[in-house]
């Protein structure tokens, strides 16, 4: 397919900002259609991908640049020409490789284009910025309101305050410094302290790393051939069958994908199933199932030789893992559509192993899903919990005598795993708790999983 030499990538990324702002969109789901739509070369696509997730992950910081350096109150100004100016500011503030006046220029084009009149109030604003922005330091230096962290310790540096005062409102500050909203930072100070609130608040704005699951007995081939292609990547200590891959590339052009030799997990995502320890010839039923990551590393395990069950919610979302498991050539994977709180066409005691990947709150994966910090609501954790805890109760049942559960999520709040697993064993009798493992942002995302064991035997 050619690639479209006119593509503009901020543009574009003005489109998918929109989208994601009045419509709903995911980030990723609108950058794929502008990439579908517009055939960008390598190097445009990977600037729409840093954009649209950048300025989406970094907002709430951009919008304190914009306040400090408007002559304009903030709830006056346009949402078009705010979003425009969060893609100049993010050029100029969090990436190192685009001239100052060319995101100065390109801005005031896209202002232009939204609202015309406003062309000129733009461009003060921009300006103003690349004005006072005096430095890129190690040290946010003695006045913290005018120190923004970049990068790991790397700090923009202003000529005035941007932030909020650190004496006066800590939460604020935090969360306009590291862009996560402001109940959020309050809810984990309370939880964990200052100390792992502030690791998270860091490591939730590190860009994402790819991962790749190499498939069993394939490992040493694909690596000759990405290093063949010259596809960057680099070994992962503790995990001999995943790479992490480099640079911005297109996976569905990486040798070996279309021969199903790896799949894209996350190291976390990748530690999930091996817990479960399945084997062949047993029954075992993957609920919550789509896109299919965990449902094929489930396969993989057995030798393709179990009967493994992927469920999930709609048709919709079970063709993800049909797309995955045809891709892999996958023998030993059914799907059924099923409502994980009545899971009752399936009779009890049917399955070996279950696992369970509960809808969540998605707080261990914001740096991945980036729309999700701003659409999160505080309310929205008691009822995932109520769900969560409704989903597990109705699916033990399926488990046989000596079987095991494993419940996860790939979120943060000690209410949603847990509590939850704790109020089920409460409840439940006949069940044990077994290997239990909450996983901190690092490398890999966030989460929990816990392998819950049923008694009796088989």
């Amino acid at each position: 397919m050619a690639r479209n030499a006119r593509f503009d990538s901020r543009l574009a990324a003005f489109r998918v900002l929109r989208k994601v702002d009045e419509q709903g969109a995911s980030v990723r789901g609108a950058v794929d259609r502008e990439c579908r739509e517009g055939r960008p070369s390598g190097p445009d696509r990977a600037l729409l991908r840093e954009l649209a997730a950048g300025v989406t992950r970094r907002r709430l910081s951009l919008d304190a640049i914009v306040d400090a350096f408007s002559s304009v109150k903030p709830r006056k100004i346009d949402p078009a020409v705010r979003r425009a100016l969060r893609i100049g500011l993010y050029q100029m503030v969090y990436l190192d490789r685009i001239p100052v006046r060319a995101a100065v220029d390109t801005t005031v084009d896209l202002v232009a284009r939204a609202r015309r009149h406003a062309k000129g109030f733009a461009n003060a604003v921009l300006r103003a910025v690349s004005r006072s922005l005096v430095a890129r330091d190690e040290r946010p230096g003695p006045r913290p309101r005018r120190a923004l962290p970049v990068d790991k310790d790397v700090f923009a540096v202003f000529d005035r305050d941007v932030l909020p005062d650190p004496r006066e409102d800590e939460i604020g500050h935090l969360a306009a410094a590291y862009s996560h909203p402001a109940w959020l930072v309050e809810r984990w100070q309370a939880a964990v302290g200052s100390d792992r609130t502030l690791a998270r608040l860091r490591a939730g704005n590190r860009r994402p790393q790819t991962f790749l699951r190499l498939r069993p007995g394939r490992e040493e081939t694909l690596r000759a051939r990405f290093a063949e292609a010259g596809v960057p990547f680099a070994a992962v200590p503790d995990h001999p069958d995943c790479i992490r891959l480099e640079g911005d590339r297109r996976i569905a052009e990486l040798p070996g994908y279309g021969e199903g030799d790896f799949v894209v997990q996350d190291l976390t995502a990748q530690s999930v199933a091996p817990m479960l320890a399945p084997a062949a010839e047993e029954r075992i039923l993957d609920v919550c199932a789509a896109p299919g990551g965990k449902t094929a590393h489930l396969a993989d395990l057995t030798g393709d030789r179990a009967l493994v069950v992927a469920a999930d919610v709609s048709a919709g979302r079970l063709r993800l893992v049909t797309e995955t498991v045809d891709r892999l050539k996958l023998r030993s994977v059914r799907t059924v559509v099923m409502d994980a709180t009545r899971p009752g066409p399936l009779p009890a005691g049917s399955f070996d192993r279950v696992l369970i990947d509960a809808p969540c709150s998605n707080t261990g994966v914001l740096r991945r899903r980036v729309e999700a910090r701003w659409r999160l609501r505080p309310e929205d954790i008691p009822d995932l919990v109520a769900r969560q805890s409704e989903i597990l109760a109705a699916c033990a049942p399926l488990v046989r005598p000596g079987g095991t559960l494993l419940y996860g999520t790939c979120s943060l709040e000690e209410e949603e795993n847990r509590q939850v697993v704790a109020a089920f064993l409460r409840r439940g009798p006949g069940f044990r708790m077994g290997d239990e493992r909450p996983f901190e942002l690092g490398a890999g995302d966030g989460g929990y999983a816990a392998c819950i064991r049923k008694s009796g035997k088989r």
